[in-house]
């Protein structure tokens, strides 16, 4: 589609290298149909997409009925994640837009053993490991989680604080390690920083 964006992101130096085509990406999801929905987070809904290459990504549509609140949201996550890099933080790949569709997807690693909410409620359905969780790998999880959190309130610059913690938010990769996400909702502990961001996009 001609209307379709796909850009890097030049973030404070930072740059989110991959590239992803829109057409592709409604391919793998079937139009984010609700058949490839692997979970939901405080501002969108996420799917689980497919590449031609095999790679399998965690797609994030924007969700907010305000269109204001919809590029708010957006572009607070793409600025956050944009720029910061942890092992204990879902890593950002890139994203797209559609303004025929009027629609902002976020691309995302996969996390191939869902939330911590998933194994706390019912089992994942991707899951390849079929056990709940002991207590050895909750305190693992447990840690990871507190190792995210450690860096962005005294080692990322500016500090972020995250603001919608929750089990939910909380996703596993093929090793159970813990690794916070959805950022819509993050707050930087500097004045103006959305100026500040652009003045050094």
């Amino acid at each position: 589609s001609s209307k379709a964006q796909r850009r890097p992101l030049f973030l404070n130096g930072s740059i989110a290298k991959r590239d992803f085509r829109w057409e592709e990406i409604m391919e793998a999801t079937k139009n984010l149909s609700d058949e490839f929905i692997i979970g939901s987070g405080g501002s969108g809904t996420i799917y689980r997409a497919e590449l031609h290459t095999g790679e399998t990504v965690a797609v994030k549509r924007i969700l907010w009925k305000d269109d204001f609140l919809l590029n708010k949201s957006f572009t607070r996550e793409v600025k956050t994640l944009g720029r910061i890099r942890h092992r204990h933080l879902v890593k950002l790949l890139g994203y797209c837009t559609n303004k025929g569709a009027g629609s902002n997807l976020l691309i995302y690693e996969y996390m191939e053993n869902g939330s911590v909410w998933d194994w706390l409620h019912q089992q994942p359905v991707n899951s390849k490991i079929k056990k709940s969780l002991d207590w050895e790998a909750r305190l693992r999880i447990a840690v990871g989680l507190a190792q995210g959190v450690e860096y962005l309130h005294h080692d990322c610059v500016p500090t972020l604080i995250h603001r919608d913690i929750k089990s939910s938010n909380v996703l596993l990769d093929s090793s159970m390690e813990a690794h916070l996400g959805d950022f819509g909702l993050a707050k930087a502990l500097v004045e103006d920083y959305d100026s500040y961001t652009e003045s050094n996009s």
